[in-house]
């Protein structure tokens, strides 16, 4: 029970989603090094305008990553920085390729993690209503980026006035749309199809994704 005056915790919306796209930025290191993990762990401005990308390799090929790192088109100057017998630390500056921080940044997300998997990049990002969820998907999708949403839920925000989160419905709603190819590029469903799936209306279908 809260105290008096004390605001209710907000519920954001926190999304497990996989980006795929041939001109993403490492995109060359991560596809030739599918058997790695790498985590980009932070980035930094520098004086210059450039941004520099702190990213960690573990596995037990993890000290090769340099070599494809010197080769990647869209990232220079590789340096290790840490270098162990199952994972190393590597800072890149980036010069090239397709980035989504910027508009993850506008929507109102925070981005709580970025991992390769198969050649693909693994965001789990955390932001306010499904408004801005759908916003992003639908931004991939005008870029050529394919999309899957791999889980969806909600966690307590920060106090004040609450967002409105997903409801169950919404959430299925983004699910079956991600799995059935909607955002996909070119799409693979119709909001009719998706409709159908939920056993709903069109106009109830577009209504939950937005």
């Amino acid at each position: 029970m809260t105290s008096g005056g004390d605001p209710p915790s907000a519920m954001e919306t926190v999304a497990e989603v996989r980006l795929s796209h041939d001109r993403f930025v490492l995109g060359p290191t991560i596809a030739a090094h599918r058997d790695l993990t790498v985590q980009l762990t932070a980035q930094a401005p520098t004086s210059e305008g450039d941004w520099l990308l702190f990213l960690t390799a573990t596995g037990e090929d993890a000290a090769q990553l340099l070599e494809t790192l010197r080769e990647d088109p869209t990232v220079a100057d590789p340096r290790t920085l840490t270098e162990t017998e199952d994972h190393c630390v590597y800072r890149v500056r980036i010069v090239d390729g397709l980035r989504v921080s910027g508009v993850l940044g506008d929507l109102g997300f925070r981005v709580l993690d970025v991992t390769s998997d198969d050649g693909d990049w693994c965001y789990r990002i955390q932001g306010p209503d499904r408004a801005a969820l759908t916003a992003f998907f639908e931004h991939c999708q005008s870029v050529g980026i394919d999309l899957e949403l791999e889980r969806i839920y909600r966690v307590p925000g920060a106090g004040g006035p609450a967002p409105r989160g997903l409801t169950d419905g919404q959430a299925e709603a983004l699910r079956l749309a991600s799995e059935g190819g909607y955002f996909a590029v070119p799409r693979e469903m119709t909001l009719g199809d998706l409709a159908d799936d939920l056993d709903i209306s069109r106009q109830a279908a577009s209504e939950r994704l937005r």
